[in-house]
C-alpha cells in the first residue's frame, strides 16, 4: 500500500489583492479614515503567490459556499456579536 499525500489550496477562484480585501473590511465596518499604504517599503524580489483552486477541487470535491464578500461580513458580525472574540 502507497499513501500519497497532496498539498491543498482552499481558496476561491477571484483573485484579490490584500490591499482589496482590508479596503473591503474597512468599508464593511464603517471604519473612518482609510489604512495607510506605503508605510513600509515595497519588496520587489517577492513574487505574487496564486492559488489554483481547480486541483483541490478535483481532489477533495470542496468548493467554497460563501464569497469573499460574504465571509468577510460573516466574520465581522461574529466577532460584534461575540466580544470575548475580540
Amino acid at each position: 500500500m502507497s499513501i500519497v499525500f497532496h498539498r491543498v489550496k482552499s481558496l476561491a477562484d477571484l483573485l484579490v489583492t490584500i490591499r482589496e480585501v482590508v479596503e473591503r473590511i474597512f468599508q464593511l465596518l464603517g471604519a473612518a479614515g482609510c489604512p495607510r499604504w506605503g508605510a513600509l517599503p515595497d519588496r520587489p524580489l517577492e513574487r505574487p503567490v496564486v492559488a489554483d483552486v481547480e486541483g483541490t477541487r478535483r481532489l477533495t470535491g470542496w468548493a467554497p459556499r460563501v464569497t469573499l464578500e460574504e465571509g468577510l461580513a460573516d466574520t465581522i458580525a461574529w466577532y460584534r456579536a461575540v466580544p470575548s472574540a475580540g
